[in-house]
Formats: C-alpha cells, sequence, structure tokens
C-alpha cells in the first residue's frame, strides 16, 4: 500500500495477467477511483486500487488464499461491503 501526499494506491499479486487471465476493470473519474482485478479462472491472481482502498485487506485475502469468486464474480469489482448488504 502507498500513500502519496493524498494518493491511495494497493497493488498485490499479477496485476498484469496473460493470455488465461481475465481483467475486470472499474474508472470513475468523477471520485478518482480506478481498480483493476486480474482473474485466471475463478481466483483473483492480482489487484490494483487506486483512490479507494478500503477493501484492500479482503482482497489481499482473496489473492493469498486463492478463493474461488464464481458465487460473487459479477459483484466483485465493487468490493467487500455492496457484497456483505446483499447477502
Amino acid at each position: 500500500m502507498l500513500k502519496v501526499t493524498g494518493i491511495d494506491l494497493f497493488s498485490v499479486g499479477d496485476f498484469e495477467g496473460d493470455a488465461d487471465c481475465q481483467v475486470l476493470q472499474l474508472i470513475d473519474h468523477g471520485l478518482g477511483v480506478y481498480k483493476k482485478i486480474v482473474l485466471r479462472g475463478d481466483i483473483v491472481v492480482g489487484v490494483i486500487l487506486y483512490g479507494d482502498t478500503s477493501d484492500s485487506a479482503w482482497y489481499l485475502n482473496l489473492v493469498k488464499q486463492k478463493t474461488p469468486i464464481a458465487a460473487i464474480r459479477d459483484r466483485l469489482i465493487f468490493g467487500q461491503t455492496p457484497l456483505a448488504a446483499a447477502a
């Protein structure tokens, strides 16, 4: 995690991916938020968060534990809090 004069940045794992990977992205210029999640199958292998890093620990655990995300794939980019609210 990097914090430089009001800029929050988090990255973990393979945030480039390869031919076997799928990339999910969210860009909100108005809020200054960028999220990129790299998936290999149903496993998160890399994440970049810029602007809003509040879910960094959750994404870090998904990468480290190789948690299957098939059941939450369509909401994964929005983070842990919206998933908890939907449950």
